[in-house]
């Protein structure tokens, strides 16, 4: 097996067994469907450069495989839809920031869902 069939066997594992249950809808939330990722809260007391620097830490962020998204696409404001249970009852969407890219995850902001 190559390096990379390696790491991502073991980033599934990784996954599956610490990551949160985090239910996703590609739809605008008509369907959900469970997968494994990372969810982390809001940091308090973190701050960017005033009015420059959008302020680190000032929303929850979601970390979800590229391939939990078709085509490995960037995570949709319009359409895509997350809830976790550390989550709280509400429903989550992308936030405007655009993802960062870790190999072959995605870390963004997330924000409620109106």
């Amino acid at each position: 097996m190559s390096w990379d069939q390696l790491a991502a066997r073991m980033d599934e594992q990784v996954d599956e067994r610490l990551g949160e249950v985090i239910f996703i809808s590609l739809d605008g939330g008509e369907t959900y469907t469970s997968v494994k990722g990372f969810y982390t809260p809001v940091a308090t007391g973190l701050g960017g450069l005033q009015g420059f620097d959008e302020p680190l830490g000032s929303r929850p962020r979601l970390k979800l495989r590229k391939t939990h998204f078709p085509g490995e696409r960037e995570p949709s404001f319009e359409t895509d839809r997350f809830r976790c249970a550390k989550m709280g009852a509400f429903v989550y969407r992308p936030s405007g920031s655009q993802p960062d890219e870790q190999g072959r995850y995605f870390l963004f902001d997330v924000q409620r869902a109106s």
